[in-house]
């Protein structure tokens, strides 16, 4: 587990108490049972390591086919205001942890959660690569520190998944706001 991001909380024990935080989330998730199943529990799971960030984060929970935690991986860093990922590294991830679906989610460090439109052209182009495979991306979540968690999943912004049943993607209310037609 990754705990660079954690230096940025000024106090030691702020960052105790987080470390400690994050293992239990991650032994919950990798426990029996549907612990990512929830998009409440998985944004604020993605909120919790992303949003204390100053720099963009994308990110990936890669999941088994009962929605158990295979491996949490940062795969890109970026600037302030962008981070830039390149589908084959995504596809190789995916394929490397043995993944059936994924849920992403970068941070945004301006505080709006809104996507941009380079956010959702990234995530079809993402959805699109993993398809290829036979990944399926159940959500991608944009976090901050002051807003809810948009979910693109919940705004409508995703493909729907062949075969894969709304209620089984990811059970739970987020923040999605924005509703778009489907590519």
């Amino acid at each position: 587990m990754d705990f660079r991001y954690l230096t940025e909380f000024s106090d030691v024990g702020s960052r105790t108490t987080l470390a400690r935080a994050l293992d239990i989330l991650e032994a919950q998730a990798r426990k029996p049972g549907p612990a990512l199943a929830s998009s409440h529990l998985a944004a604020e799971w993605f909120r919790i390591r992303l949003s204390p960030l100053s720099h963009e984060v994308l990110a990936v929970a890669w999941l088994n086919p009962k929605l158990h935690l295979l491996e949490f991986r940062e795969l890109a860093h970026g600037t302030l205001d962008r981070v830039m990922v390149y589908p084959r590294e995504v596809v190789k991830s995916a394929l490397a942890a043995n993944a059936w679906a994924g849920i992403l989610a970068h941070n945004h460090p301006s505080g709006d959660a809104e996507p941009s439109d380079a956010d959702i052209a990234l995530t079809h182009e993402l959805q699109a690569a993993l398809r290829l495979v036979d990944v399926k991306l159940l959500d991608h979540f944009i976090v901050t520190a002051a807003q809810p968690p948009f979910s693109m999943a919940q705004a409508r912004l995703l493909v729907p998944e062949p075969g894969l049943r709304p209620a089984l993607a990811l059970a739970g209310r987020v923040k999605g706001r924005r509703k778009a037609a489907r590519p």
